[in-house]
């Protein structure tokens, strides 16, 4: 034996003692892929029945199914792309992670190995990296959670501003009002023309009632949600309550040549408050009147059906836009077709309405009309239990009941 194949052959032992005693799993393959050296390490971690030695001069593809039934070819990812790149860039790559069939991550590093700059294989070095990957899904869980968080608290401020700016808009359009004509009674405007100031004093005592409404929505909204709303329960006849929304409203429809047609049903009496729910049906009537042009038409039915009461209002007015259905029930939410053709409005009507509804259990939807408009339709149940005077609201507005001793 020469003493270059003596140096040789020394060296080939001395590779193997180190890849033998290497605490990281490791695997040596020719530019062929077949196996030139592996250690112990890489036998436990993907528990294959043979020794280190009886893998060399084999394959990986010839060890699949050994592989495969748990583990697969931990060179290989779920596609050949990365495989193939690999050894078509033949570039150290440190820290590429796979998983494993049975759940575990794996981090592994590809290092080519040239002998006089010609590629004669690579080394592949594995770790087993489960609890760090896992660690770290769970700490890209909590930091979406936070940035969620985040975002629902700029949402939240920005909500905030938007409320702060309707309200004092909606309160300073009244009182600019009220505040105008009180200084002309003050300064004596009209003194000569009790006309005049009987029509002062109108202007006034609207933006006044027009200020009470407004407070009085906000206050009703603010304990519906917090559960303290007072409610006077009893037995509700749902057709009594409709005519007579629509009788109130007739005038206004008249005023303005819309034509009013109702057809109401019969039916059996919900639980419900009263006033609340005439409150509801004003609601919706005085919606189709306002948003309704001249001549146009609003068609009110209320239709017991499938153990609930279906009260639908279809006007023939300007109708909303269908991107924007979503968004009617905000508070102070107002569609850009009214606020384009200048029509008065809180925004705060539809929120009313449906928080009144879901008081007695049921809910409000608004649809297009076939032929344009706008249908709004609330549904209230028959058979809902009325409130337990012993049952006491929680933060969220849920009742629970009270501890009895």
């Amino acid at each position: 034996m020469s003493q270059r194949d003596t140096r040789m052959l020394e060296a080939n032992q001395r590779l193997s003692t180190v890849m033998a005693s290497l605490p990281v799993p490791a695997l040596v393959e020719d530019e062929h892929r077949t196996i030139i050296l592996t250690n112990a390490a890489f036998i436990d971690l993907f528990e294959i029945e043979r020794a280190p030695g009886d893998l060399v001069g084999r394959t990986l593809d010839e060890l699949g199914p050994e592989l495969s039934r748990r583990f697969g070819d931990p060179t290989r990812d779920p596609g050949q792309d990365r495989l193939a790149e690999l050894l078509r860039n033949r570039r150290r790559v440190i820290g590429d992670r796979i998983a494993l069939s049975d759940g575990r991550v794996l981090e592994r590093d590809f290092v080519p190995i040239h002998v006089d700059q010609e590629y004669r294989g690579h080394l592949w070095l594995f770790r087993d990296v489960s609890s760090q990957a896992e660690s770290e899904a769970e700490w890209e869980q909590l930091l979406a959670a936070q940035r969620d968080e985040n975002r629902r608290l700029v949402e939240l401020a920005n909500a905030k501003s938007d409320f702060l700016a309707e309200i004092s808009h909606e309160l300073r359009t009244p009182l600019t009002s009220i505040m105008s004509f009180t200084e002309l009674l003050h300064d004596g405007v009209g003194t000569d023309d009790p006309a005049e100031q009987a029509e002062f004093l109108d202007v006034i005592s609207r933006n006044a009632h027009r200020l009470l409404r407004l407070i009085d929505d906000l206050l009703l909204l603010d304990r519906a949600e917090t559960g303290a709303l007072a409610v006077e329960w009893g037995s509700c006849q749902v057709p009594s309550l409709v005519e007579a929304a629509v009788a109130t409203f007739i005038p206004m429809a008249n005023a303005k040549q819309i034509q009013v047609e109702s057809d109401v049903g019969e039916g059996p009496p919900i639980a419900g408050d009263a006033q609340r729910l005439a409150q509801l049906f004003d609601v919706l009537l005085s919606n189709a009147v306002k948003f309704t042009p001249e001549k146009g038409r609003v068609l009110v039915t209320a239709t017991a059906v499938d153990e609930r009461w279906l009260i639908a209002v279809a006007d023939s007015g300007i109708g909303i836009p269908s991107a924007e259905r979503g968004s009617l029930f905000e508070r102070f939410y107002r569609a850009s077709n009214a606020r384009a053709a200048r029509i008065p409005g809180s925004g705060l009507g539809l929120s009313v309405a449906r928080a009144i509804a879901r008081l007695h259990g049921g809910d409000i939807a608004v649809t297009g009309g076939a032929g344009g408009g706008t249908v709004a339709i609330a549904s209230l149940p028959l058979l809902f239990r009325l409130p337990d005077p012993s049952d006491v609201p929680d933060r969220t507005g849920r009742t629970r009941p009270r501890k009895r001793t």
